[in-house]
């Protein structure tokens, strides 16, 4: 009996995973236990899985987890008793998790877990358990600084969070100044107070100069350093571009670190040599035993007691001059006569915050089309001399017409300590007043500036509220909040099922666009078979018609040939989806049975079929995606990736290839439809034949032991739902490849069917591969490079028209 493999991983979203695997592992009468080895920072045990064999209702696992801190191990608690609550380790004292047991840890400080099985048996019994795949998640704590980082051993992870709050129009490349540079660096930016962030990629310059942020937009940057070598201090983290400085009452700059502009003016103005000084490392790097240390040391910014006592020498030889433009306090004093006014005389509202979406943005007329709800506070306005409107009916020679609309102040101070300081009202928020029991937007709002050219407050001129379907809420309580004061108000909420029954009946779901040119394939040859099939998913028709590339002249030779060439950049990303389906030689018209045809039922270990190829192989450069001896492969210049699965023939699949280089990882996905397969069977001496679910392995085995043979597979007809089948689904590690190649993407002969070729500019979401699968006219057409429904190439009459070129 082998103990089994344990492997502790940690992941950048501060969850973690304890896993004991490779076996299944037998567990004598008298139990076992698993022990972890001492980890730091784990702040709970929210799940808990794992694979047992041979378990009755009389004769089962009875599991324990026990944990030490320190010297101290805590009572046995039953597993069971995690699986409904869960276990929390906290620093404080008294607090008890459901089993009632005290837990004293605390996350800064190791900890160990032990696992124990004992077998319960409720008969006599010598039969075997055994156990495989045990793991326990949760969440630990990462450690965060805004400041100088320090790494004490290799392996440590910390994530520095600068506390600046940035405008970013551009970013260029970065610079690190450390005692060393064997660092592992990812970065994320959020543009919304940390509402979202950005997924973590490798600090590199590639990546960098090609993040796009909205200009528009507050920016953080947060840095997830892991220490692979000697202890390291990490002085600052500086990306160089474009920035406006919102902490600092907007100063320009083209800096952005922990640190003023001090060690990064000399560094790109010229007057240091990178190579002198083996701790400061941009996209060039550095390498050489100089004294970092002392450098820094040596700039203001990095000890700034100089700068300090300046300062102070200075503030004392001019304070008793008077200064005539010293506005500070004057502005101060009006500020705090505001918010004195506010707090004794303001109305408290529910003041609901919206937040742009970026899938709304309209770059041509500069405006947010789409916005979302992200918070509701509630805050303190004032209604100028208390003059609330009147719901009344407003007549005059014109029209009749209601309440417009009418104005209240918000304090500056009010409103920011309420949603922070990159925050400010905006167009499209909403305003509750339980006194007037009224739902407002805000129309129009702007910082007044009343004292000395100086804000305090903001005007808003608000509007009466009406449904929107453009506004999402994303909030739950603001979204309870609003439902409830609204509901049944609207004719969309009132007769919102009759609208739709109306709506479909009018629609027109065809979406056909014939053409007499070819805009995608620059040559089809004459051997390429064109086979009418419609490949359904549900109520979803995927394809009409597919390519037959095994014409025996094709073979290994161009037989589609695209007008479209592929060039990538080490951040570029991209998908690649088709749909394939590897032929036997069986016939079901014919039904002609021969040596060959049996022989072909599986698919040619030894042919290579290719799938997409866009690689040249004069340069070397390019790629290619093939599958040979139950492999897929992907190509990328120099480098070749593969997965191992084996394939059915005649069974339709769809492929789908996420290449990610920010994140540096291909994702192979492999799916069927979710049909039943039916294997075909004959016996060549009565010629009878059989139809067996492939799920069916008695009848299976049976089948074989009587002198039946496998020819080929059949989907049926008939669709459990309208979902697919994963057949595989592997990530895995790459280094990223750029290359610029003229050699146009074309598909190669061999013994396959194929149709719907998709290639997009990024990667598919693993929650939208099935919808753009389901496709036959992409949507998504901003993100297309090519897409190729197989279909067979008009000829008609050209006649010239300008708008065709």
């Amino acid at each position: 009996m082998g103990n089994l493999k344990y492997l502790y991983s940690k992941t950048p979203d501060e969850s973690y995973t304890m896993n004991w695997y490779d076996g299944p592992q037998i567990i004598e009468n008298n139990g076992y236990k698993f022990v972890s080895e001492p980890v730091k920072g784990i702040v709970d045990i929210k799940s808990f899985t794992d694979e047992t064999f041979g378990e009755t209702k009389d004769l089962y696992f009875t599991k324990y987890i026990k944990y030490k801190y320190g010297d101290e191990w805590s009572d046995m608690i039953l597993l069971d008793s995690i699986l409904e609550s869960g276990l929390t380790f906290t620093c404080s004292t008294n607090q008890s998790n459901n089993s009632g047991d005290d837990i004293l840890i605390d996350p800064d400080k190791d900890i160990i877990i032990e696992l124990y099985y004992y077998v319960t048996k409720e008969i006599d019994t010598d039969d075997p358990l055994s156990v495989n795949n045990i793991r326990i998640g949760g969440e630990y704590m990462m450690n965060v600084t805004d400041g100088e980082a320090f790494l004490p051993g290799e392996g440590d992870e910390i994530i520095l969070s600068n506390p600046e709050i940035f405008k970013i129009f551009s970013l260029d490349d970065y610079v690190l100044v450390s005692t060393h540079t064997n660092l592992d660096i990812k970065y994320r930016f959020t543009q919304d107070n940390g509402r979202t962030y950005t997924d973590w990629l490798p600090l590199n310059k590639e990546n960098i100069a090609s993040t796009k942020l909205n200009p528009l937009r507050f920016a953080q940057v947060e840095y997830l350093i892991k220490n692979l070598g000697e202890p390291v201090t990490i002085y600052d983290i500086i990306l160089i571009g474009d920035f406006q400085n919102v902490s600092a009452n907007y100063l320009k700059t083209n800096k952005y670190g922990l640190k003023e502009d001090c060690i990064t003016g000399i560094i790109s103005g010229g007057g240091l040599d990178l190579s002198g000084l083996g701790g400061i490392k941009g996209s060039t790097g550095g390498n050489m035993a100089g004294n970092s240390s002392s450098f820094l040391q040596s700039c203001s910014s990095y000890n700034t007691n100089a700068a300090k006592e300046l300062d102070k020498e200075n503030q004392e030889k001019s304070g008793s001059y008077w200064n005539p433009y010293d506005f500070k306090p004057i502005t101060d004093f009006a500020n705090m006569l505001g918010n004195q006014v506010s707090e004794i005389f303001g109305w408290d509202v529910d003041y609901h915050l919206t937040d742009p979406d970026g899938n709304g943005i309209d770059k041509y007329v500069h405006e947010y089309t789409l916005k979302n709800i992200v918070d509701m506070k509630r805050i303190k306005i004032i209604v100028p001399e208390n003059k609330f409107p009147i719901e009344s009916v407003i007549i005059n020679q014109f029209n009749l017409d209601f309440f417009d609309t009418f104005q209240i102040h918000i304090m500056k101070d009010e409103f920011k300590n309420n949603f922070g300081i990159t925050r400010r009202p905006a167009q499209d928020d909403i305003l509750y007043i339980c006194e007037a029991n009224m739902l407002y937007y805000v129309k129009h709002a702007q910082a007044f500036k009343d004292i000395m050219n100086s804000a305090t407050y903001y005007k808003l001129v608000l509007e009466k509220y009406e449904l929107r379907t453009d506004i999402r809420n994303l909030n739950k309580d603001s979204k309870d909040s609003i439902e409830s004061l609204t509901d049944n108000t609207t004719i969309e909420s009132l007769f919102g099922k009759d609208i739709y029954d109306e709506d479909t009946k009018i629609s027109n779901k065809l979406q056909t666009k014939p053409t007499t040119m070819d805009f995608i394939r620059y040559k089809i040859y004459k051997d390429v078979g064109f086979v009418k099939e419609n490949i359904m998913i549900s109520d979803f028709e995927v394809s009409k018609s597919n390519y037959d590339l095994s014409h025996s002249k094709l073979k290994g030779k161009t037989a589609i040939d695209y007008k479209v060439s592929d060039t990538l950049i080490k951040s570029d990303n991209r998908s690649f989806v088709f749909w394939t389906k590897f032929k036997n030689d069986y016939d079901f018209e014919q039904s002609r049975i021969s040596p060959s045809i049996l022989e072909k039922y599986n698919i040619n270990r030894t042919e290579k079929f290719s799938l997409l190829n866009n690689y040249d192989n004069s340069t070397k450069l390019g790629y290619e995606i093939l599958y040979k001896s139950g492999k897929l492969f992907l190509r990328l210049n120099g480098q070749v990736f593969s997965v191992k699965v084996d394939l059915l023939t005649n069974i339709w699949y769809a492929i789908v290839i996420n290449l990610d280089q920010k994140k540096q990882k291909i994702n192979f996905n492999i799916y069927h439809r979710n049909m039943d397969i039916n294997v075909v069977y004959v016996n060549q001496a009565s010629y009878e034949r059989k139809f067996v679910s492939i799920s069916d392995t008695i009848t299976n085995q049976d089948a074989l032991a009587n002198g039946f043979e496998p020819i080929s597979n059949v989907e049926n007809n008939v669709i459990n739902s309208d979902g697919m089948i994963s057949v595989i689904n592997k990530t895995i590690d790459i280094i990223p490849v750029e290359f610029n190649t003229t050699s146009n993407l074309r598909l190669l002969g061999s013994n396959i069917n194929y149709t719907n070729l998709r290639i997009f500019d990024d990667v598919i979401p693993e929650n939208h591969i099935v919808n753009i699968l389901k496709q036959n006219i992409i949507k998504e057409a901003n993100h297309l490079i090519i897409a190729d429904n197989s279909t067979k190439k008009i000829i008609a009459t050209n006649f010239y028209n300008k708008n065709w070129l």
